[in-house]
């Protein structure tokens, strides 16, 4: 799952709390990896009347997507329900701990009472980018880009869109489920960019030797 948040422009909530969610994306899998649904809701702010220029040209989301949404309870409310519809054997992965930090967050800033879907979900979450940094055993955290880009898979439809960016850490997911298998995979891919790195080096050599040769 992803979030897309706006930063609140109350100067005085914004000492405690810095943004409100905008958008929820999700994509749900089977046990097979297979995508067998998808969510996505706008969520209308409380303390912001109206985007910013660059939340608005980052996400593409406009203030007539927000104006008809409803508020942050209500959509996070579905959101559990959905993720609940199958049963509850569920976990939910999102890219670093920030959404959850952040649904929390809000929870408290919105003086929510969780529900037990809500409470089940937030008990059940796992910081995806952690779990990925300890399997390739990363100096520092790992953005979702890059980590798609030496796995070799090409980012899908538009970035800071929450569904997309869902829909491309769940490729991720399933990229990495061997691991054994992901990581001989992934030490294929360094070695071949860097042979396809020195054969430039070698040819760009060659090239300038040729040149220096026609000059003398």
């Amino acid at each position: 799952m992803d979030l897309e948040m706006q930063p609140i422009q109350d100067k005085e909530i914004r000492r405690i709390y810095r943004s409100e969610v905008i958008e929820i994306g999700a994509v749900m899998l089977d046990d097979g990896g297979k995508e067998i649904s998808c969510f996505r809701q706008y969520v209308r702010p409380s303390y912001s009347n109206r985007l910013s220029n660059t939340i608005r040209d980052l996400t593409g989301i406009t203030d007539g997507k927000l104006s008809g949404a409803r508020k942050f309870q209500e959509v996070i409310e579905e959101f559990a329900s959905w993720c609940l519809k199958y049963g509850t054997d569920v976990e939910v992965y999102a890219w670093s701990d920030s959404d959850l930090i952040q649904i929390t967050s809000e929870i408290s800033l919105k003086q929510i009472i969780p529900s037990a879907n809500i409470s089940y979900l937030l008990e059940h979450w796992v910081d995806f980018q952690h779990e990925y940094d300890e399997l390739i055993r990363a100096e520092e955290p790992q953005g979702l880009d890059h980590a798609l880009s030496i796995s070799g898979i090409s980012f899908s439809g538009r970035k800071h869109d929450a569904l997309y960016d869902a829909r491309n850490t769940a490729n991720l997911y399933m990229a990495t489920r061997d691991k054994e298998e992901y990581l001989q995979s992934l030490s294929q891919i360094r070695d071949e960019t860097e042979a396809t790195f020195s054969n430039l080096c070698i040819a760009d050599m060659i090239n300038l030797d040729a040149l220096k040769q026609v000059i003398a």
